[in-house]
């Protein structure tokens, strides 16, 4: 996620993997074969193409981050650090990439193994 959203927007993302935490998955994968089988929806589109979209989408709406639209979620994978990347702020201690964690889940796109 950190490398395909640093190619989306380039620029370096600094970011810290930590230990786990109680509640945090081992693994997580996208496979959309099951929203396929389900739903008849097939995927189009890669991580590239939608981290490419976020970004631009990003940049057109600056004002859809303001504190309080994304919270550090106990189960964020992995913890970003440093300074205000675009308009996003970083909450102390730094950000989840919860974001598309949420997308991912919303839809039923991850698997825990």
């Amino acid at each position: 996620m950190v490398t395909a959203m640093e190619k989306a927007s380039g620029r370096k993302i600094n970011y810290v993997i930590g230990e786990r935490r109680p509640g945090d998955l081992d693994e997580v994968y996208s496979d959309p074969s099951k929203a396929e089988r389900e739903l008849g929806w097939k995927a189009t589109r890669g991580l590239d193409d939608m981290t490419r979209d976020l970004w631009r989408w990003q940049q057109q709406n600056p004002q859809a981050t303001a504190e309080g639209a994304f919270r550090l979620n106990p189960g964020a994978l992995i913890a970003m650090k440093g300074r205000s990347w675009s308009g996003w702020k970083w909450l102390e201690g730094g950000m989840g990439l919860e974001l598309w964690y949420k997308g991912m889940k919303r839809y039923g796109l991850l698997n825990r193994v």
